[in-house]
């Protein structure tokens, strides 16, 4: 991750910019709400088979405000409509908008109960 300039020192520290959520990266405020963001980063890797965050943006700089104008990570290949909309939700630029861990597990439930449902017809 440091070779290929993941993390970034933008503070004293290195910090995993692609994960944090707009008031993060901008304010330095980490909350459940940013931890929800990142959540919403974690999935995207995971429904991409391990792509890094982001791809073809480069500088720290140039993606905080492609986030603040609006951007956001399309749908990665192994993704349903459904869990993208998750995604997204996790990604909204209104903390208080983005949904609780609470409402991500019930979602995220019900999603692989009606797979497990169809699997075992």
């Amino acid at each position: 991750m440091y070779k290929d300039e993941i993390y970034e020192r933008t503070r004293p520290t290195l910090l995993p910019i692609r994960w944090m959520a707009i008031e993060s990266i901008k304010d330095g405020v980490f909350s459940t709400q940013s931890d929800v963001w990142s959540f919403g980063i974690t999935m995207w890797e995971l429904f991409s088979l391990s792509s890094a965050p982001y791809p073809g943006i480069q500088r720290s700089d140039d993606l905080y405000e492609k986030l603040v104008s609006g951007y956001r990570m399309g749908k990665p290949p192994f993704a349903t409509d459904e869990i993208y909309g998750i995604m997204k939700e996790c990604w909204d630029f209104s903390p208080m908008s983005r949904p609780t861990f609470t409402q991500l597990i019930n979602r995220i439930e019900g999603i692989l109960k009606q797979d497990m449902k169809i699997f075992l017809e």
